[in-house]
């Protein structure tokens, strides 16, 4: 196999028109992400993009944060690149072990957006994907340890958009499609949003924090994320309007031929003219619409099950760390917000990794579902 070869990607255009080429490609790799993550958390971004025979074949936008004297790195939704491909997997996971001790990293985190099972888990149609299996058996046989502490959520709900709005109609059940005759009887209408709506939009999400028993964060850190997605054109507001009032939207994320369903907020009012089910499929129309071949729920299981009725329900692999110095004197390091995978108890360096950048971690089980944020 060919040397990879380190290149050059600095310019925002560059970056994200070269990572939409990729397989696994994410919105959380994207050049914009890891500004809003710069700005917002102090992560700051590296952004590594490989060659192989003059051929652009992987990337990683990997963030970078202190903790204490410690750094630590995380790269959200990614590495991106064709996983099929085990010797180029391989490779890459070489370039970034050898990244992060360059850099004195403790542990570096992954969670690439690989499919590791798709239906309901422990029913019939649980079936096990070879390539996501592949990748933790690499992950594994590296001694990464799985992390107990998972940034993005580990389950989601996908809809095909290859299949023709009266197939995704007729795939939904009697009820769903009643709710949304319903919506459309009442008056409910829908809108796409703009940066003019941030303060109405937060004020929906504030509303369904406080009905759904869920923590928000400030205005300040929701709008950075919206204004610089939608000034970008990789988000789209949808807004429900009932008797002249917003009574419900989502911001769906869009990127390269995948859109993700990231928020959704309602307000108290009009829930009988049933918006939320006029509003999601709207945003499956829209999604399919502009050139989306795959609407994700972002892990909003429940809400979208009640609309669609039917999908491919994923198990991603989910997050892997690889500690990469062991530390005989540390602690406990608590969790920061988001984004830290915390190292439990001490880290102390056994005779099977005696050598200070080759622990081996242990691995420990995490749930498949985590709490309502994502995105790290």
């Amino acid at each position: 196999m060919a040397d990879l070869q380190l290149i050059s990607l600095p310019a925002q255009e560059s970056w994200n028109a070269a990572l939409s080429q990729l397989p696994y490609a994410h919105i959380l790799q994207t050049w914009e992400w890891g500004e809003f993550k710069r700005a917002t958390t102090g992560w700051q971004p590296n952004r590594l993009a490989w060659s192989q025979n003059g051929r652009l074949v992987a990337m990683a936008s990997v963030g970078i944060r202190s903790v204490g004297p410690f750094k630590v790195m995380y790269a959200p939704k990614g590495p991106a690149l064709a996983y099929e491909d085990s010797a180029l997997a391989a490779a890459v996971l070489d370039q970034l072990q050898a990244f992060a001790r360059k850099h004195g990293a403790i542990w570096l985190k992954i969670d690439p957006d690989v499919v590791a099972a798709s239906g309901v888990p422990a029913e019939s149609d649980d079936r096990h994907d070879p390539v996501g299996q592949a990748l933790i058996a690499e992950l594994k046989r590296r001694s990464w340890r799985f992390s107990a502490d998972q940034v993005q959520f580990r389950n989601t709900i996908t809809l095909d958009l290859s299949l023709s709005e009266s197939e995704l109609l007729a795939a939904m059940g009697q009820s769903t499609r009643r709710k949304i005759r319903v919506a459309e009887r009442e008056g409910v209408t829908i809108r796409e949003g703009s940066t003019a709506d941030l303060s109405l939009l937060y004020q929906l999400y504030q509303t369904t924090g406080q009905r759904d028993d869920f923590l928000i964060r400030p205005l300040s850190y929701y709008e950075a994320a919206w204004r610089r997605f939608i000034e970008a054109g990789l988000a789209m507001p949808l807004i429900a309007e009932a008797d002249g009032k917003a009574v419900a939207a989502v911001i769906l994320f869009h990127f390269g031929r995948k859109c993700w369903y990231f928020y959704g907020m309602s307000s108290n009012d009009s829930r009988d003219k049933q918006p939320n089910y006029l509003l999601q499929w709207a945003a499956i129309r829209w999604a399919k619409a502009n050139g989306c071949d795959i609407y994700d729920s972002g892990a909003r299981l429940t809400n979208l099950l009640k609309v669609i009725g039917s999908g491919a329900f994923i198990s991603s692999s989910a997050a892997f760390t690889a500690r990469l110095y062991a530390i005989s004197a540390l602690g406990i390091m608590r969790p920061m917000p988001c984004s830290i995978q915390p190292i439990r108890g001490r880290c102390r360096a056994s005779s099977a990794s005696s050598n200070a950048a080759n622990p081996s971690p242990v691995l420990s089980p995490s749930p498949r579902l985590r709490g309502r944020e994502g995105q790290g």
